[in-house]
């Protein structure tokens, strides 16, 4: 049986990484699992896009800290 040997165009690949296609889906996929309260921000970094979940109350690192809703939240963001 032959090998199979795959090489990616990396200038494609980034390219997708920071498509708009791409960043709407994380986005959506993030909106839908953050806590309610929390803010949804992306923007397009050197390499991909970010999705970032904020909780700007005055008490977010305490609740962080105890529930861990963020960190779950940004768990199950899956495309």
């Amino acid at each position: 049986m032959a090998k199979v040997r795959v090489t990616l165009n990396r200038a494609g690949v980034g390219a997708l990484l920071k498509s708009d296609e791409v960043g709407d889906r994380l986005e959506a996929a993030a909106r839908a699992a953050a806590p309610s309260g929390t803010t949804v921000t992306r923007q397009v970094g050197r390499t991909r896009q970010n999705v970032r979940i904020e909780d700007s109350s005055d008490d977010a690192l305490d609740r962080e800290a105890k529930t861990g809703h963020l960190s779950r939240a940004l768990g199950q963001v899956a495309l």
